[in-house]
């Protein structure tokens, strides 16, 4: 069922979606339906915080686009707005992007799964992100102390690479990237 401010409502668009008061929530609109996101916890804002400086470091040396963190609205369909914990956006994208919102699919969007948005994050945000077309998901497990990532092949996700700490997590996406998972996701 769609919430919001204005209360029930059958789909929200883009432009609704913006012109809603700041509540102090936040929110995405999947599919139409007006969703809260919760607040993430300190455990998940430290991990956002490595993998964003860590992969910062790696765009910057190779000077191929821009990491940026939520909350950022990226409008993936007039009905779809999403607000990845983490995203890239290729270098040669960065021009088209208007201020205030990412305007179509990023290079990389990144979750880092919480007990709030697990069921969200594995399903029905892979199934909207690769509907629309984001070439690459990493999904960051901090219980299961793991990183996976996946790269849209045709019309659905694929793992590519799947690190378990103690082990460093390799990416594809960017060759040369290393992740010590024990660093980046120690355990609660």
């Amino acid at each position: 069922m769609s919430h919001g401010p204005a209360g029930p409502r059958r789909s929200w668009t883009f432009a609704e979606y913006r012109a809603l008061p700041d509540d102090g929530l936040r929110y995405e609109v999947l599919d139409g339906e007006l969703v809260v996101v919760p607040s993430p916890n300190i455990r998940h804002q430290r991990i956002l915080l490595e993998l964003a400086v860590r992969l910062r470091t790696w765009l910057d040396a190779h000077d191929c686009g821009e990491v940026l963190i939520a909350p950022l609205d990226v409008r993936l369909h007039e009905r779809t707005v999403c607000q990845p914990d983490l995203l890239v956006i290729a270098s040669n994208d960065l021009a088209r992007q208007p201020e205030g919102f990412v305007d179509g699919p990023p290079l990389l969007a990144c979750e880092i799964l919480s007990p709030k948005t697990r069921g969200r994050d594995l399903i029905r945000k892979r199934s909207l992100y690769s509907r629309f077309g984001v070439p690459w998901y990493w999904i960051v497990d901090p219980d299961g102390r793991s990183v996976e990532e996946l790269q849209l092949d045709g019309d659905a996700y694929a793992t590519v690479t799947r690190a378990v700490a103690p082990s460093r997590f390799l990416s594809a996406l960017f060759p040369g990237l290393e992740l010590d998972l024990d660093a980046l996701l120690p355990p609660p």
